[in-house]
């Protein structure tokens, strides 16, 4: 049984984890939303970006854990479509919904080049483990 696999059944076991650290930590920009401002509009920079730091975290320290970048990606829109039913900003769920299923879209057809293939060393840091979903 491979460490990644592991890892991921008690991920899901313990259930979700508060942000906390993975908004703070090194490598996190949100997913870029706010850089690369034609991603996303702008009322969804702060829905997502709890979910997009996740995912930034996914993306640096992936590989350390043996977690894909499709498997990041999967949960980037898993995360997304949460935070799209549980924000009370949102006012239309199919318009976050539909945001939700866009970006993800983007991220597997043409921001694969931004995984890791090595992590970084303070992907070993104890809070990590629990940002990567």
């Amino acid at each position: 049984m491979s460490s990644g696999f592991i890892l991921l059944f008690i991920l899901a076991a313990i259930g979700p984890v508060a942000a906390g650290n993975c908004n703070t930590a090194p490598d996190v920009d949100g997913c870029s939303v706010k850089v690369n401002r034609w991603d996303l509009p702008p009322f969804f920079w702060d829905i997502f970006e709890p979910g997009c730091n996740k995912h930034d975290i996914c993306y640096s320290c992936g590989a350390y854990y043996g977690v894909s970048r499709r498997l990041c990606d999967d949960h980037l829109y898993a995360n997304n479509k949460k935070l799209c039913s549980t924000n009370t900003k949102v006012r239309h769920l199919s318009w976050c919904l539909q945001f939700a299923r866009e970006y993800y879209l983007v991220w597997i057809n043409f921001k694969h080049s931004y995984y890791k293939q090595t992590s970084p060393g303070w992907c070993s840091q104890s809070y990590v483990a629990d940002c990567i979903f």
